[in-house]
């Protein structure tokens, strides 16, 4: 009977814990916006918001429907503003237990985008 008790707080924690569900998710087909921020104003990653829901077609319980990238990750931020700018749908994929990041004067968030591709 002490086990039981002992192992429900464990438990609660797992399952209230955001880390607990890491998880890869890929959005398919949809356009992205980008929120490109300044490492001197104080931010560790960009952003970018999906037109399209990205949990299951909804909004991400804690991110919403945007997701960052590494502010030193000169690859994925150029194929975001590159899909952005031209307007094309894309497909990307993203971690929702990444480590958290700022994107100064937006959010702070913890879905890291991973990968952004399109097909012909």
């Amino acid at each position: 009977m002490k086990y039981r008790i002992l192992s429900l707080p464990i438990l609660m924690a797992t399952l209230v814990s955001p880390s607990s569900f890491a998880q890869n998710y890929v959005v398919y087909g949809t356009k992205i916006h980008s929120y490109i921020q300044s490492k001197s104003a104080g931010s560790t990653a960009h952003l970018i918001a999906s037109e399209k829901g990205i949990y299951n077609n909804s909004e991400h319980p804690w991110c919403g429907n945007r997701a960052y990238i590494d502010i030193d990750d000169s690859a994925l931020i150029s194929a975001a503003l590159a899909a952005s700018t031209s307007n094309q749908l894309v497909h990307f994929i993203y971690n929702d237990a990444a480590p958290e990041k700022v994107a100064n004067g937006h959010m702070i968030s913890r879905c890291q985008v991973i990968s952004i591709f399109s097909t012909p």
